[in-house]
């Protein structure tokens, strides 16, 4: 609608028709599409005749790998450490407990960093459909609908034994442990299945966003324009969460925590047909609350944890931005873009709601310390009722983390 309509003066009719209109055309792309968003697409200015766009983005991942805290690429259930000890994980209970009663029986099998460690190898594939719907209002604001569509699978998960059979601590550790790791491990943990990987497909974490957007036209020689843009709103917890009876099970969003989104954009235009700008984007959980595995032990590693609890989550400040460098309509509507990605979680931290265990060691998780990402975009574009992006992202560093190259794209429709 125009900028200038006055809400007040619509028909009720007039109104039963324009939402009728909306939800067709929303239900169609849902259907099609099972959705999620284009980070590109929230920085295009609508044409000011237009009311409402959408964009659905398809993405598939490539060579998923995980990069330790040394920065080194390793298997995706390396990332965390190279192995796992089977040894430590027994660390931290109870004496009357099973899992005491065994560490008793193993208390002269020392970890001598090779007894009772096990070499953990997977696949991970993941393959998502974004969807943005935006809706223009007056003063160059935006009311921005994201909607992830995930689908990710673990697969090809083996686990190597280091253990030697030299002494009788090496042997007894084999016959108690390590000769039956998958079986002892699930049923020491009430449940967690080591051995096998798994499919899951699900809706990820939603964000509705209000954004003020604007391009100020230049007269000088060389800039012609700058864009400048901010944004807030909230991102909702609709996604499906990790399961904690899984190994390496990966949430679909932030793990049931609503979060407060901020972020901002500034755009240059020099010439006619170059841009470049800085995006900037700052996501802030809130608390929450839910049952998970924990450390129970300095020393244990993170994919084999025995025990769990109700747990309080602060996770960190996610921040993230763009320097972008873009050949805008070289011909025709097309257009080419470069551009450098780096994000940054902060550190997460757990607080047990229980006396059983510690606080202070289950902090110790290297999974809750920080992480980074560098990445390489490059994104060929086309502007017109029809949106058009092909993009490709290369990571080429990052510490603490899964990085794939991941292909996409992007079709919208002014409508």
């Amino acid at each position: 609608m125009p900028e200038n309509l006055d809400y007040k003066l619509m028909s009720k009719k007039q109104i039963r028709k324009i939402l009728k209109s909306m939800f067709k055309r929303t239900l169609i792309v849902i259907l099609c599409f099972n959705c999620k968003l284009s980070q590109a697409d929230i920085y295009k200015e609508s044409p000011k005749k237009q009311d409402f766009s959408w964009s659905a983005t398809v993405e598939g991942s490539i060579n998923i790998n995980g990069h330790n805290a040394l920065g080194q690429k390793v298997n995706v259930l390396q990332y965390l450490q190279p192995d796992q000890s089977a040894l430590n994980a027994l660390r931290g209970f109870d004496a009357s407990t099973q899992i005491g009663a065994l560490a008793a029986q193993l208390s002269n099998a020392n970890d001598d960093g090779v007894r009772g460690h096990l070499v953990p190898t997977g696949k991970l594939n993941l393959n998502r459909v974004n969807l943005i719907f935006k809706y223009n209002l007056p003063n160059h604001f935006y009311l921005n609908l994201f909607v992830p569509a995930i689908s990710m699978k673990l697969s090809n998960v083996a686990w190597v034994d280091q253990t030697k059979s030299v002494s009788l601590a090496d042997n007894l550790t084999k016959a108690k442990l390590t000769d039956n790791f998958v079986n002892n491990i699930e049923a020491l943990s009430g449940g967690l299945k080591v051995g096998t990987g798994w499919d899951r497909i699900g809706f990820g974490d939603a964000e509705i966003t209000l954004r003020w957007l604007r391009t100020f036209h230049q007269t000088k020689p060389i800039l012609k324009s700058v864009q400048l843009g901010l944004y807030g709103g909230l991102g909702l917890p609709t996604g499906k969460r990790s399961n904690e009876d899984q190994l390496f099970s990966i949430p679909f969003g932030r793990n049931g925590a609503t979060a407060v989104l901020l972020g901002g954009n500034i755009q240059l235009r020099w010439w006619e047909h170059l841009r470049g700008g800085i995006n900037l984007n700052l996501i802030q959980p809130f608390e929450t609350t839910y049952e998970r595995r924990i450390k129970t032990d300095p020393n244990q590693t993170d994919l084999i944890f025995l025990a769990k609890a109700p747990t309080q989550v602060k996770l960190g400040l996610t921040q993230q931005f763009t320097l972008y460098l873009e050949g805008y309509h070289l011909f025709k509507n097309c257009s080419v873009q470069v551009g450098y990605n780096y994000a940054k979680h902060n550190q997460d931290s757990l607080k047990i709601i229980s006396d059983k265990y510690s606080s202070e060691i289950a902090n110790t998780a290297i999974s809750l310390q920080e992480l980074t990402q560098h990445s390489a975009i490059f994104t060929a574009s086309f502007t017109g009722k029809l949106l058009v992006d092909l993009y490709y992202k290369h990571p080429f560093n990052g510490k603490a983390t899964i990085q794939s190259q991941i292909f996409g794209c992007s079709i919208g429709y002014n409508l």
